[in-house]
């Protein structure tokens, strides 16, 4: 079985689980490879990017890079659905975590959308972790009538570290959270809500983005943006190529480099009705006018 075949089966299973949630759910099909956002989706007022693939090692940092900044300017929560890495399976009860954005099997997304069960572990850069909820924490502190010398001594940690766990501030290898579950109980650590968090408000050095005009039409449309917005991002994955984030989005996309413009004028509509951005198609120097009036 193909690349393609593998990937194109994993997104219609995808598909299928979040139109069983309630999700109106849109294919990107543009660009036709190297894509850093296959299906778009949304639910009331949830809106997610979704990056599919069989393989996690076959998705390159460039398109990850992509799918976080697209997530944080249209702010839309952003997963990648794989099934393996490399030679290793991934597992369907741990959140895996790569620049920031979450991966996951399409068994954990079905159990998380269809039954509300959500996982407590992550994995980041291999390291199997889990955070302690310091609400539940503080109340097992109680009961236990253990201070935090005595806890500290049983676990073989600070007393700092125990006021940290209080705090929840500090995340436990996966040995010390079975040493503290024997103890306090499996349910003080927190669960992983991996569409429920909305995505972090972007600021000057949020995203790494540096501005390299690739062409007279580029930099003219990154001088006119850098007026009206108060973010802009440089997209290469995508079938759009800029976007503006001020008072209002607005969505650049470039057809007088494409190899299929219709293609990509479709796809880009695609993302523009779902983020209820503005569209701004540039087929010609002179269509920079739109955006020249539009700060005027």
């Amino acid at each position: 079985m193909s690349r393609n075949s593998d990937t194109g089966g994993i997104a219609e299973e995808v598909s299928r689980t979040l139109r069983k949630a309630g999700f109106r759910v849109e294919f990107l099909s543009y660009p036709t490879s190297a894509r850093s956002i296959d299906i778009i989706a949304c639910r009331g007022d949830t809106r997610v990017f979704i990056k599919v693939s069989q393989d996690l090692k076959e998705v390159s940092w460039i398109e990850v890079n992509d799918l976080k900044k697209s997530g944080m300017v249209y702010g839309s929560n952003t997963i990648i659905v794989a099934e393996k890495n490399g030679r290793q399976e991934l597992e369907d009860d741990v959140v895996y975590v790569r620049n920031g954005v979450n991966i996951v099997t399409t068994n954990l997304l079905g159990n998380y959308l269809l039954r509300n069960s959500k996982p407590i572990v992550v994995n980041i850069r291999g390291n199997y972790l889990l955070k302690i909820s310091a609400e539940k924490f503080q109340v097992k502190m109680k009961e236990s009538g253990l201070t935090r010398g005595e806890l500290a001594e049983l676990l073989g940690v600070s007393r700092k570290a125990v006021y940290m766990y209080e705090r929840g501030e500090l995340m436990v290898s996966l040995q010390r959270a079975v040493e503290l579950a024997r103890i306090m109980g499996e349910d003080i650590f927190e669960e992983i809500d991996i569409l429920g968090d909305k995505p972090p408000e972007p600021h000057a050095g949020t995203l790494e983005n540096e501005y390299s005009p690739s062409d007279e039409i580029e930099a003219t449309l990154w001088r006119l943006l850098n007026r009206l917005g108060d973010l802009i991002v440089k997209l290469s994955r995508t079938p759009v190529d800029i976007v503006a984030k001020g008072g209002n989005v607005i969505t650049v996309t470039r057809l007088d480099k494409a190899e299929n413009k219709a293609e990509k004028l479709e796809n880009a509509e695609k993302l523009v009705k779902t983020t209820g951005s503005k569209l701004v198609v540039i087929r010609t120097k002179n269509d920079l006018k739109e955006i020249r009036d539009a700060h005027s």
